[in-house]
């Protein structure tokens, strides 16, 4: 195994999990790619939806890189305040960087670079699906410190768990969507919208359904019917404008569940409350769809 880490820039760096190259003797295997992308708000890292995951998809076949991206508070030292840098889509740009990464080395690290995918969630999936919807927008292409050969930068394809895609309609009844504080709700647009007062051109930037093309990368997506923080019928819309666009895509809603459950088993969940043998099954699922789109 293969664990490094790798400065991204100033606050960002990935970390690697690369399996032996050698699967026999003098036999050499390049495998897939899962870029990993943890969410938090945009404003930590979520644990469960780190390392767990790529643990979860090592046995799969993939060789995984989990992006610590730039967010606004560092949670183990709360008295750096927030990160004057942490603004979207920065996070994007890092993602970006990453995949250019993944394929400048792809020989050392035993990567198929022609099967690199996204797996993000949450606030993680905007991440995701931001690079999948915009690989090519030269609003964000111009921001990068290199220039992107060809189409290095349209992945294989996404995953997206319970993703934040864009901001939530004023009518979304979550509970603990509603329970977020105003100073919090402040912070957060400062982070999304580099502004503590929005305005609606902001917002229709920030929603990923309005950047949707024919270009955009196929997508896996999967949430739970009741998330009590990010509205499901943004998810649903998302894939009604994918497949209007003729874009490869499956989507899973699953009847119960709450934010944040990660792989939603024993590995990482902090008890019986974050398990549901239901929604485990996204693992298998995602899997079996990531190999059908490199059979492609």
């Amino acid at each position: 195994m293969l664990h490094e880490i790798v400065k991204i820039d100033e606050d960002a760096f990935v970390e690697t999990y690369i399996q032996d190259r050698f699967i026999a003797h003098g036999v050499v295997k390049k495998r897939p790619a899962l870029i990993v992308c943890p969410g938090g708000a945009y404003m930590i890292h979520a644990h469960k939806e780190a390392e767990p995951i790529a643990v979860d998809f090592l046995p799969r076949g993939f060789n995984c890189f989990v992006l610590k991206y730039t967010v606004a508070t560092d949670r183990d030292h709360p008295e750096k305040g927030i990160n004057p840098r942490a603004h979207y889509p920065l996070p994007a740009l890092e993602l970006m960087t990453t995949i250019h990464l993944v394929h400048e080395n792809a020989e050392k690290w035993s990567v198929d670079d022609q099967n690199i995918f996204l797996i993000g969630f949450s606030a993680g999936a905007h991440v995701c699906a931001t690079v999948g919807t915009r690989w090519n927008d030269p609003r964000l292409l111009e921001k990068l410190d290199f220039i992107p050969k060809e189409s290095e930068l349209k992945c294989k394809g996404m995953v997206l768990g319970y993703p934040m895609l864009a901001d939530n309609p004023d009518d979304f009844q979550g509970n603990e969507y509603l329970s977020i504080s105003q100073e919090q709700k402040t912070i957060m647009n400062s982070v999304f919208y580099n502004s503590k007062n929005p305005t609606k051109e902001m917002k229709d930037n920030f929603d990923l359904r309005n950047h949707i093309t024919k270009d955009t990368i196929p997508t896996f997506l999967w949430h739970t019917a009741n998330d009590p923080v990010v509205d499901t019928r943004i998810s649903s819309s998302f894939i009604e404008k994918l497949r209007a666009h003729h874009v490869n895509c499956e989507y899973h809603m699953f009847a119960k569940g709450a934010h944040g459950l990660g792989l939603a088993n024993a590995l990482s969940s902090r008890g019986a409350f974050e398990e549901d043998r239901s929604v485990t099954l996204w693992r298998i699922l995602a899997q079996y769809w990531m190999e059908d789109r490199m059979k492609e």
